[in-house]
């Protein structure tokens, strides 16, 4: 529980809201309003019609109890809720019902923001970023009250006042009609819908909707209801809110029953006999996704296969289904006509679910282990418990600690469990912390072995692709490691997160091919039917650049590096698609690129192009401290095709004027006709010779412009744009991997020591004169001098991981941040009076090594 304010990223302080009663969803209550009866007297407010000053009477006594009280306690300065719902409306407390709960009186509790302090000091004593200040539990029942409680004890012990960290419930109207516990514990509780928990405590987006609304600092979602979500720690965290629990991704590990059981075994977890007990993947393959070759080896897909998979574990065994849950698609067998029997019906009680097979462990106990893990990587047993006492599959007591065991085996069965959270990474989120790079099993050096023929496919030059004689042709990013996501929504555009060289990144890549986009029967027209409709290749529809803008919305927003495999040739035009916001979306992928703050790069694949208004959205100068934009050798990229500019810029006319200068015969020609008009030819001749030049005319003109069309082909290639400054270099296809993986290494490090510069000066000091600054620091270390040593990625990488090269630059930024500081300290006399003061809070916090060294350093000063 002790992790539970110190280094976690958090939003800002949570508002005090009013205590006032709603019936709609998202009300904020009083924790104590449940426990006594309502004052139904009513307190109208005097409009200013009437005479009055616009102000409740309620309110008024609010203002003078806040006035009687300041000169007490010191009281923040009264600002609106962030809920204010009385709009001149009645106040059901009425004048006299003053506003009370656990001893806040009118929005404040004697020594809250003393408190608050408490734990901000707190958090920066250990190294914290933010604190966590306020907590919106998203659950009911025992969990919350349990977790509240520890809340409370944690806080009071640590801070001298448990009401250091706020707590806010979530309260349906089953919960206030029986004064639940968790809802009387808490400072604050929100109303949200009754009913099913798909309502209230599972719904996500409700959820995500009050933690914004109410400004709190964390989300505690316990366990059940939406704890088990891998949706929800996604969207709160790209909210900037803490979600108090396991990443998505671990849960995406663990949440599948085969799965997780492959994870176990590849981390060294006892596992029962079962249909992948013989499937043997290094633990590093399991951790984004577990390779589908694998996966299928685990299971069993018809009967016969799980015959002989039962008949190979032994008997009694089950059959489960991987996505089942609660004693569903599950069944017990004890031979071989049983699983014939049996299989149908678990198939059919979970559609589409894997099926696997597993070694029934007769006359066991169910015995589990809690865990307590944080964002360091420590992983904590707190004890076993047993929930041996079933019915249907589902628990009903829990006795812990467990004691049919002996103390050995339960040692056992708890180090099992750490290893298996440790392996899955099962710790909470870290907001802004680095990109955790594992070791590639892909060799980052490998040429891309994939060549497109006609088109680029975007999977195939991503992850690669087996050939006709089975033969894997590698792609751009490392083997089995791209997860697409919205695959099935905008499929002109592909999006998803993969990995170069075991450094995570977000990819945004185009669909070549016409895809067929279905549009579902209108349920409100009787002659409504579902239609399909081609949507071509290379072109942004406003669905696929909305698809686009929310990628890049996610990558930055989890500090992904972004590739964009560029191969657009514009944006629809149809009018349908202007009033579908078509528009819209370009200027928000515009404005998403604008605001990315992690290193992007733009390449134009082998075979692919770059053509019309998608120039102007991925554009390296719409942020040239992030995005870099690349071309592969054969890769196009004017605005307009070279048969669109010909006919702008080489019209009929242009080319008769051009062949006119230079054919000879037409020359010859026209000199003829000059003659014969100054000479007063017959008409019969100036005929002829016209008529010879248009026939002429008429042979050259088809050459002329395959001359032409050849002529802006020429500055249609990828040399042409390097040569115009449009990209930064031309990169082969088949080196485009250990390119980008070295750059990419050469720009995540650029931007850790760019990063911490710019905490040392200040924000203002811009990421480009950071880079200036490290540009200055490393070529002076350096043999070399200027560009050349400077567009060396491994030289940059190597200088940049030994901190020597660069520690004492760093230490000279923070002397001189330190110096203008007590500069500006000693142009305010009232602030150098309180120096010594300040000085001797500095020497209390200080351990006595340093206390002594710094005072050793002072003397030095003064001497």
């Amino acid at each position: 529980m002790s992790q539970l304010g110190l280094a976690a990223a958090a939003s800002k302080a949570l508002p005090l809201l009013p205590n006032r009663q709603r019936s709609s969803a998202g009300t904020t209550f009083s924790s104590s309003s449940l426990s006594r009866p309502l004052n139904r007297r009513k307190s109208r407010t005097r409009s200013l019609r009437d005479g009055g000053d616009g102000v409740s009477d309620a309110k008024k006594h609010s203002q003078s109890v806040r006035q009687g009280l300041a000169g007490i306690i010191d009281l923040p300065s009264e600002a609106p809720s962030e809920v204010d719902i009385s709009h001149g409306s009645e106040d059901p407390r009425g004048p006299t019902d003053s506003y009370q709960m656990n001893g806040i009186i009118n929005e404040t509790h004697n020594g809250r923001h003393a408190s608050v302090s408490k734990v901000v000091e707190f958090c920066a004593a250990l190294g914290g970023k933010t604190p966590i200040h306020s907590i919106l539990v998203a659950n009911n029942g025992m969990a919350a009250a349990k977790f509240m409680r520890s809340v409370r004890t944690w806080a009071n012990d640590t801070f001298g006042s448990e009401k250091a960290i706020q707590l806010i419930a979530m309260a349906t109207p089953e919960d206030m009609r029986i004064n639940a516990e968790h809802i009387r514990i808490a400072d604050q509780f929100v109303e949200v819908p009754g009913g099913t928990n798909n309502n209230n405590y599972a719904n996500v987006q409700l959820i995500v909707e009050m933690a914004q609304k109410l400004g709190v600092s964390a989300v505690w979602p316990g366990w059940g209801h939406a704890s088990e979500n891998p949706e929800l720690p996604d969207v709160l965290t790209a909210k900037g809110i803490v979600f108090l629990g396991p990443p998505a991704s671990s849960m995406n590990a663990l949440g599948d029953k085969v799965g997780s059981a492959l994870i176990a075994q590849a981390a060294g977890v006892p596992t029962l006999a079962w249909s992948g007990s013989h499937v043997e993947v290094p633990l590093e393959c399991c951790l984004d996704a577990i390779p589908e070759e694998m996966y299928r080896k685990a299971c069993v897909t018809t009967t016969e296969e799980a015959v002989a998979s039962c008949q190979v574990v032994g008997y009694p065994a089950m059959i489960k289904a991987s996505w089942g849950g609660g004693g569903k698609g599950i069944r017990k067998v004890h031979n071989d006509d049983e699983v014939r029997a049996l299989f149908k019906q678990v198939q059919g009680e979970v559609p589409g679910s894997p099926i696997f097979v597993m070694r029934l462990a007769s006359q066991s106990r169910h015995l589990e282990v809690q865990l307590l893990c944080d964002q360091y990587g420590n992983v904590a047993a707190l004890h076993s418990r047993d929930c041996s006492v079933q019915r249907r599959h589902q628990k009903i007591i829990e006795e812990g600690p467990v004691t049919v065991a002996p103390r050995e085996t339960v040692k056992a069965l708890e180090q099992a469990a750490r290893r298996l959270a440790k392996a899955v990474g099962y710790v909470p989120a870290n907001i802004g912390g680095p990109l955790p790079i594992t070791k590639p099993l892909d060799p980052p050096d490998r040429p891309v072995a994939y060549i497109p023929e006609n088109t680029c496919d975007p999977r195939a030059a991503i992850c690669g692709v087996d050939d006709s004689q089975g033969k894997w042709l590698g792609g751009m990013f490392d083997k089995d490691s791209f997860v697409e996501t919205f695959e099935g929504w905008a499929k002109t555009v592909v999006t998803g997160r993969a990995k170069l060289g075991g450094i995570p990144v977000g990819v945004i890549a185009v669909e070549t091919q016409t895809m067929m986009q279905i549009i579902p029967a209108d349920p409100g027209q009787l002659d409504s039917h579902e239609r399909s409709v081609p949507r071509a290749g290379q072109v942004w529809f406003p669905d696929s650049a909305t698809k686009t803008a929310q990628a890049l919305l996610d990558f930055n927003r989890e500090g992904l590096p972004l590739f964009i495999l560029a191969n657009w040739r514009g944006f629809s035009g149809g009018q349908r698609d202007l009033f579908e916001g078509i528009l819209q979306a370009g200027s928000t992928i515009v404005e998403n690129l604008r605001t990315y703050n992690q290193p992007a790069f733009v390449y134009i694949p082998m075979a692919g192009e770059l053509r019309g208004g998608a120039w102007v959205v991925v554009d390296s100068k719409i942020n040239p401290d992030r995005i870099e934009c690349y071309a592969e050798r054969t890769a196009k990229g004017n605005v307009l095709e070279p048969q669109g500019l010909i006919e702008i810029k080489f019209r009929s006319e242009e080319l008769q004027d051009c062949m006119g200068r230079l054919d000879p015969e037409l020359i010859n020609l026209k000199a003829k006709l000059q003659d014969v008009n100054h000479g007063n030819g017959s008409l019969p001749d100036i005929e002829g010779i016209r008529k010879s030049i248009e026939a002429r005319t008429k042979q050259l003109l088809p050459l002329y412009t395959q001359i032409a069309i050849r002529f802006a082909e020429l500055h249609d290639t990828s040399l042409r744009m390097a040569a115009k400054g449009v990209i930064k270099k031309v990169v082969d296809w088949e080196e485009s991997r250990s390119f980008f993986y070295k750059r990419l290494r050469r720009r995540i490090a650029e931007d850790v020591l760019a990063k911490e510069i710019r905490q040392i000066v200040g924000d203002k000091f811009t990421h480009q004169l950071a880079m200036e600054l490290i540009k200055e620091w490393y070529l002076a270390s350096q043999a070399t001098t200027g560009s050349t040593g400077w567009d060396d990625d491994d030289a940059f990488v190597a200088w940049k991981d030994s901190p020597e090269n660069y520690k004492g630059h760093i230490q000279k930024l923070r002397a001189q941040k330190v110096s203008h500081s007590l500069s500006d300290l000693a142009d305010s006399s009232s602030d150098l009076q309180a120096f010594s003061q300040g000085l001797s809070t500095l020497l209390d916090k200080m351990d006595p090594s340093q206390r002594a060294k710094f005072v050793q350093e002072v003397k030095k000063v003064l001497d």
